[in-house]
């Protein structure tokens, strides 16, 4: 669906002309002529944009901004808004040229920008473009606070901010060290100034938080500036950093451009220290809040895959790798193992020494398994001690030979607990040895379908069961195929 914008502007001709240029990019629009009329068309239209004018009653244009800045605003929730919101919504001031006080105060008040009149068309499209594509990358990598805790992307807890890194690229170092002091640099951050036309190739440095590229002056030729505009998103070490662009007076369209490219906020040369600061904030905040959403997301993704207790691959992760095994024997044309594997007697480790030995024990016997396996295949934890294996381009001697390889490491292993039980004190304990028994199966290239697969995990499991009714703490083998 296409983006709805709300246009806020008390002069019709001004309504008129903007919603024309809006349709005419592909955008729905809603217009009104006051923040008052617009409260309840954000209620319950929700707007993913609103351009808002400050040329008239500005102290309620600000309070307005504030408000769609917050995701419950108390005045919609008063009125029994139907669903509050969870985000912000994100606001364009509109403002005369001249009106330098406004400009900062909407600024100030969360607007992301500011457009003066009149109003370079192409770069307020641009503008309106960049901050809806920051909105959908935001939106891409969050999760629903209700589903979050379904699939283990729970809310982490305050976590340490440690210092940023903000890099200047500009010949005139003193430019923008009065903009920088005004709350913009933290006791700690690094601060580096560069030469705007030196190569920024440092990939071995740790990530920046801000790019700051001071293309004024007539430093860079248009073509060039833009050049460098790429290049930086293409690079580890600046890809999700906060780009500002400082231009030339008078260059919408290079501002433009420079927006389309990816920059995070553009600036004209004539830009003031107090409103360059403001934008620096809010850049370093957003670049904050999508870091802390890509870190909640990379968490719940490895949460969703590994077993937190023992760090092995889960069942489900388990069963994809043992897949994708299979579908390389299909290509290689080789045989691959699956085991299953059982800690012995493991119930008595836990109703002797309790849960919390126990647990170190089962922690134990995965790093020995992660060890032995050296990156041959994959282990992964499927129940409370059982554990499954994959490894590819193996003949059935080689599975038998790795298989007894774990199971004398697991036998040979002595668990020594740090703090025992209470009534355990006396036992002789300190040191708790288990063995392991192991059901190996083979497969070959045509057992690559999730019937085959399952198969072969239930003769593996047959297999198991085998090794433990002769006595434990052995290997069985038996070999299948798709033709079996």
């Amino acid at each position: 669906m296409r983006e709805l914008v709300l246009i806020v502007e008390p002069i019709a001709t001004n309504r008129i002309v903007l919603r024309s240029l809006l349709e005419a990019a592909r955008f729905r629009v809603l217009c009104c002529a006051s923040p008052v009329e617009a409260e309840p068309i954000v209620a319950h239209q929700t707007p993913d944009l609103v351009l808002l004018s400050t040329e008239t009653a500005l102290p309620s244009a600000l309070g307005f901004c504030r408000r769609l800045g917050r995701a419950e605003p108390a005045t919609l929730q008063s009125r029994g808004t139907p669903a509050a919101r969870t985000t912000p919504i994100p606001v364009i001031g509109i403002c005369p040229a001249d009106r330098q006080v406004a400009r900062l105060a909407i600024l100030k008040a969360g607007a992301l920008d500011v457009i003066e009149r009149p109003l370079a068309e192409g770069l307020l499209l641009a503008r309106i473009r960049s901050i809806l594509r920051s909105q959908k990358e935001v939106a891409d990598i969050r999760m629903p606070d209700q589903l979050a805790p379904v699939f283990g992307f729970a809310e982490a807890g305050d976590t340490f901010e440690g210092p940023r890194r903000l890099v200047i690229l500009t010949e005139h170092r003193g430019r923008f060290q009065d903009a920088l002091a005004k709350d913009v640099v933290r006791p700690g951050d690094r601060v580096e100034y560069q030469s705007p036309r030196a190569d920024y190739v440092d990939e071995s440095t740790d990530p920046a938080d801000l790019i700051l590229i001071d293309g004024s002056g007539g430093v860079f030729a248009p073509g060039d500036l833009l050049r460098l505009l790429a290049d930086l998103r293409s690079l580890a070490s600046a890809r999700h950093a906060a780009q500002m662009v400082v231009v030339p007076a008078q260059t919408p369209d290079l501002a433009a451009s420079a927006l389309d490219l990816g920059a995070n906020d553009v600036v004209g040369e004539l830009v003031g220290n107090a409103e360059l600061a403001i934008r620096l904030r809010a850049l370093l905040e957003h670049k904050r809040e999508t870091d802390r959403l890509r870190d909640r997301l990379r968490t719940g993704l490895q949460a969703s895959v590994i077993d937190s207790l023992t760090g092995l691959y889960n069942r489900r992760a388990g069963l994809a790798q043992l897949s994708a095994i299979a579908r390389h024997t299909a290509r290689s044309g080789r045989s691959f193992a699956v085991m299953v594997l059982d800690i012995d007697h493991f119930k008595a480790v836990n109703d002797t020494y309790g849960h919390q030995t126990g647990d170190l024990v089962l922690r134990d016997v995965a790093d020995l398994l992660s060890e032995r396996l050296d990156r041959r295949g994959v282990i992964a934890r499927i129940g409370g001690e059982e554990f499954l294996a994959a490894l590819p381009d193996v003949t059935e001697e080689e599975a038998q030979g790795i298989a007894q390889d774990i199971r004398s490491a697991i036998g040979g292993h002595v668990t020594r607990p740090r703090r025992l039980a209470a009534r355990d004190r006396d036992a002789a304990a300190a040191a708790i040895q288990v063995t392991m028994s192991v059901g190996v199966s083979m497969g070959g290239p045509d057992d690559t379908s999730d019937a085959a697969i399952s198969r072969l995990i239930s003769r593996a499991d047959e297999a198991l069961y085998e090794a433990k009714a002769a006595g434990r703490n052995c290997v069985t083998l038996k070999a299948v195929t798709s033709a079996a």
